[in-house]
């Protein structure tokens, strides 16, 4: 099985390498964004900046609280 996986590997390098280049791209770059992404606690940041009183559905009052936590003012 090894020799045949080396003769292959030897014939077509190119394709072999586009193969392990997509299987490897596939798989770590979510491994990547998972650990290196901090997900956001929206709940906890809106109680932060709304001193616990919460989310209103009003927007004149939303959007302050949205820019705040999401770090646009």
């Amino acid at each position: 099985m090894k020799k045949k996986l080396t003769e292959y590997t030897e014939k077509h390098p190119v394709l072999v390498y586009w193969i392990l280049a997509i299987l490897l791209a596939t798989a770590l770059i979510p491994i990547a964004i998972i650990i290196f992404t901090k997900f956001p606690d929206f709940g906890k940041d809106i109680d932060i900046v709304t001193d616990g009183k919460g989310y209103n559905t009003n927007i004149l009052f939303s959007l302050p609280i949205a820019l705040k936590v999401s770090g646009g003012v």
